[in-house]
């Protein structure tokens, strides 16, 4: 399983640290997306992501 963390929310004691080229290569082994919300409704901004599997691929 692969996540993202991000500075300043609290840490995930699943996630382990793995580089960039890793992260990608699990990525496009799995032929997932990143989909993410830029901003709410309301229109403040959004930290909603998630990866999900691309079809048709």
């Amino acid at each position: 399983m692969i996540g993202l963390q991000f500075p300043g929310f609290p840490v995930d004691e699943l996630l382990q640290p793995i580089s960039w080229d890793e992260f990608f290569a699990e990525f496009e082994k799995n032929k997932l997306a990143l989909t993410y919300q830029e901003t709410t409704v309301g229109g403040l901004k959004s930290n909603f992501n998630k990866l999900v599997t691309r079809k048709g691929m």
